[in-house]
């Protein structure tokens, strides 16, 4: 179990259908340094808000993930990567658990930046689908799937390590 006082998260979204396709759950983290500008979630900023990820919010998010009629989870934030303990034991306990449904993440970094960090890496890859790069409020554009702004890319993880460059999901 991940429920150290320490870890924490801003809340859980449960058989939505914003933060990727189809009906999913949706995990969103506490903390995120990026801090951008016309952020919808500031709340999650900072990684002592929110509140202790306990053991009842762990059967709950798996209960709920264990659905047959949830196809993804998501992981938000604030800033996955920037919850590692977290994000690692969810997804671990996600992909041993939950196949056939995919894994999403939510992150202001990049596909490239996070593919230069070791730790960051390994967690990417566990994932299916990356929604990357800093929200820009320049870019927003309410009219995207998924994402609020045009630099951010819908990134499938899996073609894009096989290739060796970005490849963006196709989302109707």
């Amino acid at each position: 179990m991940c429920t150290a006082e320490s870890v924490r998260y801003a809340g859980i979204d449960s058989f939505e259908i914003c933060n990727g396709t189809g009906f999913g759950v949706t995990l969103f983290t506490q903390g995120c340094s990026h801090h951008c500008e016309g952020c919808h979630n500031p709340s999650t900023w900072d990684k002592h808000g929110g509140k202790p990820f306990t053991i009842a919010d762990e059967e709950m998010l798996k209960e709920r993930c264990l659905n047959p009629n949830v196809m993804r989870l998501t992981i938000s934030g604030g800033e996955p990567f920037e919850s590692p303990e977290l994000f690692n034991h969810i997804a671990a306990w996600f992909r041993k658990n939950c196949p056939g449904k995919q894994l999403w993440v939510y992150s202001g970094y990049t596909f490239e930046e996070l593919m230069d960090n070791p730790l960051k890496k390994a967690l990417l890859l566990m994932c299916d689908v990356l929604v990357d790069g800093p929200f820009i409020l320049a870019k927003r554009d309410i009219t995207l799937a998924f994402r609020g702004s045009t630099n951010q890319r819908i990134v499938d993880i899996a073609m894009s390590v096989k290739c060796g460059h970005v490849v963006e999901r196709r989302i109707p």
